[in-house]
Order: C-alpha cells, then structure tokens, then sequence
C-alpha cells in the first residue's frame, strides 16, 4: 500500500489531537486538546480536517474525553470522564442510561462497534473489572 497523501487534521486551538480510528467513508476520531488543555473527542467529516462547528463531542459534563472508534454509518464510541459514551446521528448517549438501572453494570469504556451497531468495552459488574458487550 502506498501512502497518497497526508493531511493535518489539526486541534481546536489546543498544541495537539490524536487519531484513534477511521471507517471506509474517511471519517476520522479520537482526541483533541483545548486551548484550555482540556481532551475532548472528535469525529470529522469524510476526508476532513477539523472542524469547530461540528467536530466536538463534548464531555457529557465531565472535563475530558476521547473517541475510540467509529462504524461505517458514522456511531462513535469512547469515554467521557467514567462513563462509556455513544454519539449516534449528532446526540452523544451516557451508556449507563441505556442499560437497566438494577443491572449492576457501570460502563466505564466502549472501546469498539461494528456496523450493526454491537459495542464492545469494559466496565465495572458488581464491583470488579469486565468486558462487556
């Protein structure tokens, strides 16, 4: 394979932005510093650099977070503060509040999903350390 070309996809102001994952559309995300030195996640559009307007996950309250991964409709997952996130047609999900509230489960980590939208990651159940999927 040889490389075409590069492109700096650049931060939001911060001193530097970490890729993490791309899908077949050219859709790139993961983590961008602030120039207030905060992370936050991202996801590009198709072959794009940065964009402030619609890039920036957010942090769902929290300080920091990154993207992880991201499927081939666009649905990004990763961490914001402890909590597993989704980002789904522009709305960044907490996990948590996706799962049953006696479940026993915090999720901590989503780490991948495929194009069915399956997630995997890791988490706390009852107390200890587990992947959940």
């Amino acid at each position: 394979m040889i490389m075409h070309s590069i492109m700096d996809l650049g931060t939001l102001g911060g001193s530097a932005s970490w890729a993490q994952g791309i899908n077949n559309l050219g859709q790139v995300v993961g983590q961008l510093s602030l120039p207030n030195g905060t992370l936050h996640a991202f996801r590009t559009a198709p072959n794009s650099p940065i964009n402030r307007a619609t890039d920036d996950l957010g942090t769902l309250g929290g300080v920091n977070s990154f993207a992880a991964a991201i499927n081939n409709l666009g649905e990004v997952v990763g961490s914001a503060g402890s909590n597993a996130f989704l980002c789904r047609n522009g709305i960044v999900f907490n996990l948590n509040g996706l799962i049953p509230y006696n479940s026993d489960w915090v999720l901590s980590e989503a780490r991948s999903i495929n194009d069915n939208g399956q997630i995997v990651g890791f988490g706390k159940f009852n107390g200890e350390t587990r992947v959940f999927s």
